[in-house]
Protein backbone atom coordinates (compact mmCIF):
# COMPACT_ATOMS: atom_id res chain seq x y z
CA UNK A 1 0.00 0.00 0.00
CA UNK A 2 1.28 3.30 -0.62
CA UNK A 3 0.73 5.50 2.20
CA UNK A 4 -0.17 9.47 1.84
CA UNK A 5 2.22 11.64 3.97
CA UNK A 6 0.04 13.05 7.17
CA UNK A 7 -2.90 11.28 6.20
CA UNK A 8 -2.70 8.46 8.58
CA UNK A 9 -3.75 5.29 8.11
CA UNK A 10 -7.26 5.00 9.14
CA UNK A 11 -8.16 4.51 5.41
CA UNK A 12 -6.40 1.77 4.44
CA UNK A 13 -7.93 -1.74 4.14
CA UNK A 14 -5.63 -4.82 4.59
CA UNK A 15 -5.51 -7.44 2.16
CA UNK A 16 -6.35 -10.71 4.44
CA UNK A 17 -5.50 -13.05 2.02
CA UNK A 18 -2.75 -15.43 4.02
CA UNK A 19 0.55 -15.86 2.09
CA UNK A 20 3.20 -18.41 2.98
CA UNK A 21 6.91 -18.59 1.86
CA UNK A 22 7.35 -21.55 0.38
CA UNK A 23 11.38 -21.34 -0.31
CA UNK A 24 13.57 -18.63 -1.96
CA UNK A 25 14.81 -19.48 -5.63
CA UNK A 26 17.52 -18.08 -6.98
CA UNK A 27 17.80 -14.47 -8.31
CA UNK A 28 20.61 -11.58 -8.40
CA UNK A 29 22.06 -9.25 -6.50
CA UNK A 30 19.00 -6.26 -6.85
CA UNK A 31 15.76 -8.84 -6.51
CA UNK A 32 14.65 -11.69 -4.69
CA UNK A 33 13.00 -14.65 -6.17
CA UNK A 34 10.25 -16.26 -3.58
CA UNK A 35 7.96 -19.21 -4.17
CA UNK A 36 4.60 -18.18 -2.23
CA UNK A 37 1.70 -20.48 -1.40
CA UNK A 38 -1.95 -19.14 -1.25
CA UNK A 39 -5.11 -20.81 -1.14
CA UNK A 40 -2.72 -24.45 -1.65
CA UNK A 41 -1.43 -22.70 -4.90
CA UNK A 42 2.17 -21.69 -5.59
CA UNK A 43 3.40 -18.69 -7.75
CA UNK A 44 6.58 -17.11 -8.12
CA UNK A 45 6.98 -13.19 -6.55
CA UNK A 46 9.77 -11.20 -8.12
CA UNK A 47 10.16 -8.23 -6.33
CA UNK A 48 12.39 -4.94 -5.78
CA UNK A 49 12.67 -2.41 -2.56
CA UNK A 50 13.16 0.66 -4.22
CA UNK A 51 15.76 2.79 -3.61
CA UNK A 52 17.37 5.80 -5.37
CA UNK A 53 20.40 4.06 -5.25
CA UNK A 54 18.85 0.87 -7.13
CA UNK A 55 16.13 2.71 -9.76
CA UNK A 56 18.18 1.21 -12.69
CA UNK A 57 17.28 -2.35 -10.93
CA UNK A 58 13.63 -1.46 -10.52
CA UNK A 59 13.35 -0.37 -14.16
CA UNK A 60 15.40 -3.99 -15.26
CA UNK A 61 12.90 -5.64 -13.57
CA UNK A 62 9.77 -4.06 -14.69
CA UNK A 63 11.18 -4.63 -18.72
CA UNK A 64 11.61 -8.35 -17.75
CA UNK A 65 7.82 -8.41 -17.03
CA UNK A 66 6.99 -6.81 -20.15
CA UNK A 67 9.62 -9.05 -21.80
CA UNK A 68 7.29 -12.01 -20.76
CA UNK A 69 3.98 -10.42 -21.78
CA UNK A 70 5.73 -10.09 -25.06
CA UNK A 71 6.99 -13.49 -25.80
CA UNK A 72 3.63 -15.15 -24.36
CA UNK A 73 2.21 -12.46 -27.26
CA UNK A 74 4.66 -13.71 -30.29
CA UNK A 75 3.88 -17.58 -29.03
CA UNK A 76 1.47 -18.45 -26.02
CA UNK A 77 2.85 -20.45 -23.14
CA UNK A 78 6.69 -19.74 -23.95
CA UNK A 79 7.31 -17.91 -21.31
CA UNK A 80 5.28 -18.44 -17.47
CA UNK A 81 1.81 -17.43 -16.87
CA UNK A 82 2.09 -13.58 -15.68
CA UNK A 83 -0.87 -13.44 -12.77
CA UNK A 84 -0.57 -9.83 -10.96
CA UNK A 85 2.23 -6.69 -11.38
CA UNK A 86 2.32 -4.02 -8.21
CA UNK A 87 4.07 -0.55 -8.45
CA UNK A 88 4.33 1.01 -4.93
CA UNK A 89 6.12 3.58 -4.03
CA UNK A 90 8.63 2.02 -2.42
CA UNK A 91 8.34 -1.62 -3.48
CA UNK A 92 7.47 -3.61 -6.89
CA UNK A 93 7.24 -6.89 -7.80
CA UNK A 94 5.06 -9.22 -10.33
CA UNK A 95 3.63 -13.04 -9.99
CA UNK A 96 4.04 -15.61 -12.71
CA UNK A 97 3.33 -19.32 -12.83
CA UNK A 98 5.40 -21.55 -10.28
CA UNK A 99 6.69 -24.67 -13.04
CA UNK A 100 7.31 -26.76 -10.11
CA UNK A 101 7.81 -30.18 -12.37
CA UNK A 102 9.98 -28.53 -15.10
CA UNK A 103 13.74 -29.21 -15.54
CA UNK A 104 17.09 -27.18 -16.43
CA UNK A 105 18.19 -28.01 -19.37
CA UNK A 106 21.80 -29.57 -19.69
CA UNK A 107 24.20 -30.94 -21.86
CA UNK A 108 22.58 -34.27 -21.49
CA UNK A 109 19.27 -33.17 -22.65
CA UNK A 110 20.68 -30.90 -25.69
CA UNK A 111 17.64 -31.66 -28.14
CA UNK A 112 15.37 -29.63 -26.23
CA UNK A 113 17.80 -26.41 -27.75
CA UNK A 114 17.31 -27.74 -31.13
CA UNK A 115 13.45 -28.25 -30.29
CA UNK A 116 13.94 -24.64 -29.04
CA UNK A 117 15.85 -23.12 -31.39
CA UNK A 118 13.10 -24.34 -34.02
CA UNK A 119 10.27 -22.33 -31.49
CA UNK A 120 12.46 -18.97 -32.03
CA UNK A 121 13.28 -19.02 -35.66
CA UNK A 122 9.20 -19.56 -36.44
CA UNK A 123 7.62 -17.55 -33.95
CA UNK A 124 9.89 -15.27 -32.15
CA UNK A 125 13.52 -13.98 -34.90
CA UNK A 126 10.84 -13.99 -37.48
CA UNK A 127 9.99 -10.59 -36.45
CA UNK A 128 13.63 -10.12 -37.45
CA UNK A 129 14.35 -6.97 -39.71
CA UNK A 130 17.94 -6.23 -41.89
CA UNK A 131 20.70 -4.40 -39.47
CA UNK A 132 21.35 -1.07 -41.91
CA UNK A 133 24.05 -0.11 -39.33
CA UNK A 134 27.51 -0.75 -40.16
CA UNK A 135 28.32 0.44 -36.83
CA UNK A 136 26.33 -1.48 -34.71
CA UNK A 137 28.35 -3.98 -33.00
CA UNK A 138 31.38 -0.82 -32.43
CA UNK A 139 28.29 0.99 -30.63
CA UNK A 140 27.76 -2.19 -29.00
CA UNK A 141 31.19 -2.85 -27.38
CA UNK A 142 32.16 1.01 -26.95
CA UNK A 143 28.84 1.14 -24.36
CA UNK A 144 28.31 -2.13 -23.11
CA UNK A 145 32.11 -3.60 -22.38
CA UNK A 146 34.50 -1.10 -20.24
CA UNK A 147 38.05 -2.94 -20.14
CA UNK A 148 39.69 -0.08 -17.95
CA UNK A 149 37.40 -0.24 -14.96
CA UNK A 150 37.85 -4.04 -15.11
CA UNK A 151 41.28 -3.49 -14.79
CA UNK A 152 41.15 -1.26 -12.08
CA UNK A 153 39.31 -3.70 -10.38
CA UNK A 154 42.86 -5.69 -9.12
CA UNK A 155 46.25 -5.82 -10.16
CA UNK A 156 45.67 -9.21 -11.34
CA UNK A 157 43.02 -8.67 -13.80
CA UNK A 158 45.14 -5.22 -14.67
CA UNK A 159 48.24 -7.39 -15.28
CA UNK A 160 46.59 -10.12 -17.20
CA UNK A 161 44.67 -7.52 -19.55
CA UNK A 162 48.46 -6.20 -20.00
CA UNK A 163 50.25 -9.11 -20.99
CA UNK A 164 51.62 -9.05 -24.93
CA UNK A 165 51.78 -13.12 -24.64
CA UNK A 166 50.29 -15.42 -22.45
CA UNK A 167 50.96 -19.12 -21.51
CA UNK A 168 47.89 -20.49 -20.58
CA UNK A 169 47.89 -24.74 -19.69
CA UNK A 170 51.13 -25.05 -20.94
CA UNK A 171 50.02 -23.15 -24.74
CA UNK A 172 51.33 -19.77 -25.94
CA UNK A 173 48.09 -17.15 -27.16
CA UNK A 174 48.27 -13.84 -28.54
CA UNK A 175 47.60 -11.09 -25.22
CA UNK A 176 44.60 -9.30 -25.35
CA UNK A 177 46.03 -5.94 -26.32
CA UNK A 178 46.93 -7.99 -29.56
CA UNK A 179 43.68 -9.33 -29.80
CA UNK A 180 41.80 -5.91 -29.17
CA UNK A 181 43.80 -4.43 -32.24
CA UNK A 182 43.61 -7.38 -34.65
CA UNK A 183 40.11 -8.83 -34.41
CA UNK A 184 38.02 -7.57 -37.25
CA UNK A 185 34.50 -6.75 -35.77
CA UNK A 186 33.04 -5.99 -39.29
CA UNK A 187 33.36 -9.02 -39.90
CA UNK A 188 30.91 -9.87 -36.84
CA UNK A 189 28.62 -7.35 -37.05
CA UNK A 190 24.84 -8.62 -36.84
CA UNK A 191 23.01 -9.02 -40.55
CA UNK A 192 19.69 -9.05 -38.28
CA UNK A 193 17.73 -7.60 -35.46
CA UNK A 194 14.80 -8.77 -33.90
CA UNK A 195 13.32 -9.82 -30.48
CA UNK A 196 15.33 -11.61 -28.21
CA UNK A 197 15.53 -13.28 -25.07
CA UNK A 198 18.75 -11.56 -24.41
CA UNK A 199 19.82 -13.79 -20.93
CA UNK A 200 19.35 -17.20 -23.11
CA UNK A 201 22.00 -19.75 -20.48
CA UNK A 202 20.78 -22.86 -20.02
CA UNK A 203 19.90 -22.19 -16.88
CA UNK A 204 16.84 -20.17 -18.22
CA UNK A 205 15.60 -22.88 -19.92
CA UNK A 206 13.07 -25.16 -18.20
CA UNK A 207 11.14 -27.96 -19.89
CA UNK A 208 8.78 -30.78 -19.01
CA UNK A 209 8.80 -33.24 -21.71
CA UNK A 210 7.68 -31.69 -24.53
CA UNK A 211 6.73 -28.53 -23.15
CA UNK A 212 10.19 -25.80 -23.02
CA UNK A 213 9.38 -22.50 -20.97
CA UNK A 214 12.10 -19.41 -21.04
CA UNK A 215 12.36 -17.72 -18.05
CA UNK A 216 14.69 -14.26 -16.28
CA UNK A 217 14.61 -12.44 -19.53
CA UNK A 218 17.12 -9.88 -19.08
CA UNK A 219 19.63 -7.30 -21.07
CA UNK A 220 18.62 -7.00 -24.55
CA UNK A 221 17.15 -4.02 -26.10
CA UNK A 222 13.59 -3.87 -27.87
CA UNK A 223 14.91 -5.08 -30.87
CA UNK A 224 18.73 -6.67 -30.70
CA UNK A 225 21.66 -8.82 -32.63
CA UNK A 226 20.20 -12.46 -32.60
CA UNK A 227 23.88 -13.39 -32.32
CA UNK A 228 23.57 -12.18 -28.39
CA UNK A 229 21.09 -15.45 -27.84
CA UNK A 230 23.81 -17.91 -29.60
CA UNK A 231 26.92 -15.98 -27.65
CA UNK A 232 25.15 -16.77 -24.22
CA UNK A 233 23.87 -20.42 -25.23
CA UNK A 234 27.46 -20.77 -26.22
CA UNK A 235 28.31 -19.60 -22.65
CA UNK A 236 26.48 -22.68 -21.56
CA UNK A 237 27.34 -25.05 -24.38
CA UNK A 238 30.76 -24.58 -25.14
CA UNK A 239 32.30 -22.70 -22.01
CA UNK A 240 30.38 -24.75 -19.58
CA UNK A 241 29.53 -21.30 -17.35
CA UNK A 242 27.03 -22.75 -14.91
CA UNK A 243 29.39 -25.28 -13.19
CA UNK A 244 32.48 -23.04 -13.28
CA UNK A 245 30.98 -20.04 -12.23
CA UNK A 246 29.57 -22.08 -8.87
CA UNK A 247 31.44 -21.18 -5.97
CA UNK A 248 31.52 -24.31 -4.22
CA UNK A 249 34.52 -25.10 -6.47
CA UNK A 250 36.31 -22.07 -6.60
CA UNK A 251 39.22 -23.58 -5.09
CA UNK A 252 39.12 -26.01 -8.36
CA UNK A 253 39.51 -23.43 -10.95
CA UNK A 254 43.51 -22.27 -11.06
CA UNK A 255 45.89 -24.54 -10.40
CA UNK A 256 48.78 -22.24 -10.77
CA UNK A 257 49.62 -17.94 -11.59
CA UNK A 258 52.44 -16.37 -12.37
CA UNK A 259 52.03 -12.90 -13.39
CA UNK A 260 55.97 -12.38 -13.61
CA UNK A 261 56.05 -15.18 -16.19
CA UNK A 262 53.01 -14.68 -18.26
CA UNK A 263 51.41 -18.19 -17.31
CA UNK A 264 48.39 -19.11 -16.12
CA UNK A 265 47.43 -22.83 -15.35
CA UNK A 266 43.67 -24.11 -14.81
CA UNK A 267 41.57 -26.82 -14.29
CA UNK A 268 39.58 -27.27 -18.18
CA UNK A 269 35.77 -27.62 -18.04
CA UNK A 270 34.96 -26.84 -21.71
CA UNK A 271 32.50 -29.21 -23.34
CA UNK A 272 32.41 -30.09 -27.23
CA UNK A 273 30.04 -28.39 -29.10
CA UNK A 274 27.88 -31.02 -31.88
CA UNK A 275 28.25 -29.56 -35.33
CA UNK A 276 24.82 -29.75 -35.58
CA UNK A 277 24.40 -26.94 -32.85
CA UNK A 278 26.46 -24.86 -35.45
CA UNK A 279 24.12 -25.90 -38.41
CA UNK A 280 21.24 -25.07 -36.60
CA UNK A 281 22.45 -21.28 -35.80
CA UNK A 282 23.59 -21.47 -39.62
CA UNK A 283 19.93 -21.45 -40.98
CA UNK A 284 18.80 -19.08 -38.29
CA UNK A 285 21.60 -16.85 -39.20
CA UNK A 286 21.69 -16.98 -43.16
CA UNK A 287 24.83 -17.85 -43.90
CA UNK A 288 26.13 -21.20 -44.87
CA UNK A 289 29.80 -20.84 -44.16
CA UNK A 290 29.79 -23.46 -40.86
CA UNK A 291 33.41 -22.16 -39.79
CA UNK A 292 32.29 -18.95 -39.92
CA UNK A 293 29.32 -19.06 -37.88
CA UNK A 294 31.52 -20.90 -35.44
CA UNK A 295 33.71 -18.08 -34.95
CA UNK A 296 31.06 -15.27 -35.05
CA UNK A 297 29.03 -17.09 -31.97
CA UNK A 298 32.53 -18.01 -30.24
CA UNK A 299 32.70 -14.14 -30.46
CA UNK A 300 29.50 -13.01 -28.73
CA UNK A 301 29.66 -15.39 -26.54
CA UNK A 302 33.17 -13.79 -24.94
CA UNK A 303 31.49 -9.85 -25.61
CA UNK A 304 29.13 -11.78 -22.59
CA UNK A 305 32.22 -13.18 -20.84
CA UNK A 306 33.79 -9.67 -20.99
CA UNK A 307 30.59 -7.90 -19.78
CA UNK A 308 30.31 -11.19 -16.75
CA UNK A 309 33.79 -9.75 -15.24
CA UNK A 310 32.69 -7.58 -12.08
CA UNK A 311 30.00 -9.43 -11.45
CA UNK A 312 32.47 -12.74 -11.30
CA UNK A 313 34.71 -10.21 -9.91
CA UNK A 314 31.68 -9.75 -6.72
CA UNK A 315 32.16 -13.24 -5.93
CA UNK A 316 35.62 -14.33 -6.00
CA UNK A 317 38.86 -13.53 -7.92
CA UNK A 318 39.47 -17.70 -8.86
CA UNK A 319 36.54 -17.46 -10.77
CA UNK A 320 36.99 -14.00 -12.42
CA UNK A 321 40.62 -15.31 -13.60
CA UNK A 322 38.82 -18.05 -14.97
CA UNK A 323 36.51 -16.04 -17.05
CA UNK A 324 39.24 -14.39 -18.85
CA UNK A 325 41.36 -17.28 -19.58
CA UNK A 326 38.17 -18.60 -21.37
CA UNK A 327 38.35 -15.02 -23.16
CA UNK A 328 41.83 -15.02 -23.94
CA UNK A 329 41.51 -18.73 -24.95
CA UNK A 330 38.42 -18.58 -27.46
CA UNK A 331 39.66 -14.72 -28.68
CA UNK A 332 42.48 -16.26 -29.65
CA UNK A 333 40.70 -19.59 -31.68
CA UNK A 334 39.11 -16.78 -34.18
CA UNK A 335 41.50 -14.49 -35.10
Amino acid sequence: YNVIRDKGIDSITLDSEQLNVAKELKGNSFSKVLVIESNKKLFVRKYIIKTNENKRHYKKLKRQYYDIQRLNSYCPGLCPKIYDETDLDYLYYFDIEYLENYSHVTIQNISIIYNLLDILNKEIYSSKKINNDKQWLDNFISNKIKINEYKNLDNIIDAIFNMDTITINNKKYKGFPYLLNNINTNLFNPKYLSVIHGDLTFENILFMEDDIKLIDLDGSDFIDAIELDFGKLLQSYLSNYEHWSNSSISNKLIKEINLTQNYINTYDYKNNVDDKFYQYWSILLDNPDINYIRKKGIFYMCTHLLRMIPYRYNSDINSTIYCIKEIIVWLNYII
